[in-house]
C-alpha cells in the first residue's frame, strides 16, 4: 500500500521520466529533497523506484534492465553534421546551447522489418520525396 505522496512520486516519474529528489519535491509543492527522500527509499525497497547513483536521478524500476536505467546519449557536435539513431518507446533528443540548427532536409526514415515482410520503409527504400529530390537533381540542365 502506497501514501498519497508515494502515489504522487509514481505519477511524476511516470510522467516526466527519470527527475532528482529536489524536482520532485519541488513538482509536489515543497521546498527541499529531505520533504520526499523518505518516501523514495522506501519505494526503492519495495522495488518501485530505481536510483542512479552517478546522476542522483530517480525513475520507475525496470526490472528487463536488471536495475540499470539507460543512461541517455550525449552527443556533442564537433563537425557541421550528426546523425541521431535512436531506438525504443521512451527516446528523448535534447538541443541547447546551439545556433543555426536544421533538423530534417534529405531525411531517410527507416522501419525495420521482420525477415520475409516487405515494406515500403523496409531498409534499404529510400522515402519517397528523397527519391524524388534526388532524380529531379540528376535531370537538371547544365
Amino acid at each position: 500500500q502506497l501514501t498519497k505522496q508515494q502515489e504522487d512520486i509514481y505519477r511524476i516519474l511516470e510522467n516526466h521520466g527519470p527527475c532528482k529528489a529536489l524536482t520532485i519535491s519541488q513538482k509536489l509543492g515543497k521546498k527541499t529533497a529531505k520533504e520526499v527522500n523518505p518516501d523514495l527509499y522506501a519505494m526503492r525497497r519495495k522495488h518501485l523506484l530505481d536510483l542512479d547513483e552517478k546522476s542522483s536521478t530517480w525513475a520507475i524500476y525496470r526490472p528487463d534492465l536488471a536495475g540499470r536505467n539507460p543512461a541517455p546519449a550525449i552527443i556533442y557536435q564537433k563537425n557541421p553534421i550528426n546523425m541521431i539513431c535512436q531506438n525504443g518507446p521512451n527516446n528523448h533528443i535534447s538541443i541547447g546551447n546551439s545556433e543555426s540548427i536544421q533538423i530534417g532536409h534529405g531525411n531517410v526514415i527507416v522501419r525495420p522489418t521482420a525477415s520475409g515482410e516487405n515494406g515500403t520503409g523496409a531498409r534499404g527504400h529510400r522515402a519517397p520525396h528523397r527519391a524524388a529530390a534526388e532524380q529531379k537533381w540528376q535531370h537538371q540542365p547544365k
